[in-house]
């Protein structure tokens, strides 16, 4: 199953304005935090997927994170 472009799955010009607003609201990597480590966030992950019902721009389903925490929870999710 091939997924649509980043523009049909929900992720255009609003999104991108958004998602500038929320990293500079929440700069920090909230799972690098855990770990008493400061790592600047880079990517906002949808906690409940927008396949899966969750809310694009709730930010109550979304944090911030760095690249390759982002990268190991979206893998672990993808198993």
């Amino acid at each position: 199953m091939q997924r649509g472009t980043a523009a049909q799955r929900g992720y255009d010009a609003r999104w991108q304005r958004f998602r500038m607003w929320y990293l500079h609201e929440y700069p920090l990597c909230v799972e690098c935090e855990k770990q008493d480590r400061v790592t600047g966030a880079s990517e906002v992950h949808h906690i409940k997927a927008l396949a899966d019902g969750g809310e694009q721009y709730e930010e109550a389903n979304l944090m911030g994170l760095c690249k390759p925490c982002h990268s190991s929870i979206t893998a672990r999710e993808n198993r």
